[in-house]
This record gives C-alpha cells, sequence and structure tokens, in this order.
C-alpha cells in the first residue's frame, strides 16, 4: 500500500519536537493510519479491508491546527474539531470524524484519535475518554436527532493512543462500553440498542515496534519509536506492513530522528541552553550537569509513578506531590520505600 502524499508531508516536518503534538495528529489524521486503528477497534469495521475502510471515513480538521494550508490532502475533513454544547463547557478533540459503512441501512459512526503522551496528568484517563464520548452523544441534539427521535443516535468511539504507557499499561488494547446484566429476571438484550459509547486505550512505549503484541502494536509503534533510525522504520513499514515509503517520506523519516533525540537528550538539552547562556566553556559544563540530573530526577519520579501505579489508584494530593519534587535524592529514596510498601495508603504514611 503506498504512503499518500498527506503522510509524506507530515512526516517530513515530523522531526521538529516544537512541533510534535501538531505533526502527531496530522499523522494519525492519515487515512491509512486510521484505517489500520479502526480495523482492530471498531466491531463495524473488522470484515472490512484497509482500503475500503479508508473509503469510508469523512471528518475533521486536526484541533484547529491548519493541515496542509493551499494544499489539497488526503487528510479527513468536514467536521468540527471543538464541541460548544451550551450548559457544558467546551472541550478540543485532537482528531474527531466519523464512519459512513454502506450497505441496505447505512451506518454512521462518529469517532474522535487521541493523542496521549503523559499517561499520568493528574487523573485517570479512563472516566476522561467516557466524558468525551458523553459529549459526542450530547452534541447530536438537534442535528443527528431531536428529543422525540432518541433512536437517530450515532454511536461514538474514543479512541486514545498511550505513546508513554508505564510498563504495565504498555502493549495493551482495552475497550470500555456499555453491557446489560439482567438483576432480576431475563430481559433479551437485542430488542435495546444499548450499544451507543465505546472508549479504547492502545498502550505503546518506545518498545512496542519490537514486541509487536498485535500487528497495530508493531505498526505505530514503528511509525512513533524514538529508537528506530530512519533506515529501520522504512524497512519494517515496507517488509512488514507493504508501506513503500517514497524518496519523500524516507527524507521525512530521517527527520523524525529528532523525535528520538528529544526523548533521550531533552534533560541535558536543556541545561545546555541554560549554560550557554551563562558562558560558554563553564556554561556548557553546568549545563551538562544540570541536565544530566534533571534527566535522573525525570526518570526516577516516573518508575516511582509505575510502582505506585502497581499498588492502587494514585490519590490527586500525592501525584502533585511526586511531580512538585524535584530533588532526585528525594526521589530515589521515597522510590526505596515504595518497593517495600503494601499499599498506596501504606507508602503515603512512611515518607
Amino acid at each position: 500500500m503506498k504512503q499518500t502524499a498527506y503522510l509524506n508531508r507530515s512526516l517530513d516536518s515530523y522531526g521538529d519536537r516544537a512541533e510534535f503534538d501538531a505533526e502527531a495528529k496530522k499523522i494519525t489524521a492519515d487515512k491509512g493510519v486510521l484505517a489500520r486503528i479502526l480495523q482492530s477497534n471498531v466491531v463495524e469495521l473488522k470484515d472490512y479491508d484497509l482500503q475500503e475502510i479508508e473509503t469510508f471515513i469523512e471528518g475533521t480538521e486536526i484541533s484547529k491546527v491548519p493541515l496542509i494550508p493551499g494544499s489539497k490532502t488526503e487528510a479527513i475533513t468536514g467536521m468540527n474539531t471543538e464541541d460548544s454544547v451550551p450548559g457544558e463547557g467546551r472541550i478540543t478533540y485532537d482528531v474527531r470524524f466519523y464512519v459512513s459503512i454502506p450497505g441496505s441501512e447505512r451506518i454512521r459512526i462518529l469517532l474522535n484519535v487521541e493523542i496521549q503522551k503523559d499517561f499520568y496528568p493528574g487523573y485517570d484517563l479512563v472516566p476522561r475518554g467516557i466524558f468525551y464520548c458523553c459529549r459526542m452523544i450530547s452534541a447530536q441534539m438537534d442535528t443527528e436527532f431531536t428529543g422525540e427521535d432518541y433512536d437517530n443516535i450515532k454511536k461514538v468511539y474514543s479512541i486514545w493512543l498511550c505513546l508513554n504507557a508505564p510498563l504495565i499499561e504498555a502493549d495493551t488494547i482495552t475497550s470500555y462500553r456499555i453491557t446489560p446484566e439482567n438483576i432480576a429476571g431475563a430481559v433479551d438484550s437485542k430488542r435495546h440498542r444499548y450499544d451507543l459509547l465505546n472508549v479504547t486505550m492502545i498502550g505503546l512505549n518506545e518498545d512496542s515496534y519490537q514486541k509487536r503484541a498485535t500487528d497495530l502494536h508493531g505498526y505505530l509503534g514503528t511509525i512513533f519509536s524514538p529508537k528506530l533510525s530512519s533506515d529501520d522504520k522504512v524497512r519494517i513499514l515496507e517488509q512488514e506492513y507493504g508501506v513503500k515509503p517514497t524518496k519523500e517520506v524516507k527524507e521525512g523519516l530521517q527527520k523524525m530522528r529528532g523525535l528520538a533525540d528529544w526523548y533521550e537528550a531533552y534533560g541535558m538539552e536543556r541545561g545546555i541552553e541554560q549554560g550557554i547562556e551563562q558562558g560558554i566553556e563553564q556554561g556548557i559544563k553546568q549545563g551538562i550537569e544540570q541536565g544530566i540530573e534533571q534527566g535522573i530526577e525525570r526518570t526516577t519520579r516516573s518508575l516511582l509513578l509505575q510502582l505506585l501505579d502497581r499498588l492502587g489508584k494514585i490519590p490527586k494530593d500525592l501525584h502533585c506531590k511526586i511531580d512538585e519534587q524535584k530533588d532526585a535524592e528525594v526521589l530515589g529514596k521515597w522510590f526505596r520505600i515504595g518497593l517495600d510498601a503494601t499499599s498506596i495508603e501504606d507508602f503515603s504514611k512512611k515518607i
């Protein structure tokens, strides 16, 4: 399957880490990428091939970010990424679109895909996904259905790509949906249309391209990998997934190496930049020292959060306390306490 010119241009500018969010959304909004995500996670599309699914996709621009100004793209267009419902505030989706499946009764489904870099934003991501689904349903009032015709409510999906998932969540796909349970007696659930929302969490990390827990993990892991060289990405996409990158895509994959530099040397670079402002020789020396210290701090914090996550849900105040701690030695001490802790409450008492 050939890469589209649209995806080529998106990958070409992906290496600039300042543009990470916008470029990641552009790449995800490519119909070829979306088709692979949908085929694995939207039950209504599981029996269609990728080319067919691409033809079903219609949709949106990406979080107010213009795709390629002045050019004709193959990204989805049409829907608004903002929901502004009276009395419910406003939210902006990363990528929102719909699929229209032909047949004796045409099926229309509304979807959004979110790219999540921070797996620990201070709250549970699943309720946020459920909220997004509820908003996509409530926003259909007077567009897809009226208060006298609830049968026309369209099913919604919110699919989350969690790029930096902890080990316990990496290489997983989890679906949350409404299912019936007969408490007394028995009712034929087929008589009722209850299956109206689905939240799907896809856990990815820097090794997902290699573990390949599923075909989708391998594919997305290859595209977003901070470890792979551009040559390796070209080889894997071509040999394993039938993608034949053009010269433009190969150049774009080379620039994506900048993303690896961002993951591996972010702390050191911040320190070096600060050091340069203080003077070339002395400044760089101080900058490197500061960068290494900041890198250790972030790594220790991340490991601590992953450890505590296995003990149970981390309270918001405890999460904030860990986020605000800048001393790597203190974080290391807390990590050692966490190794012996039997619960979140036990850990909180000991620190």
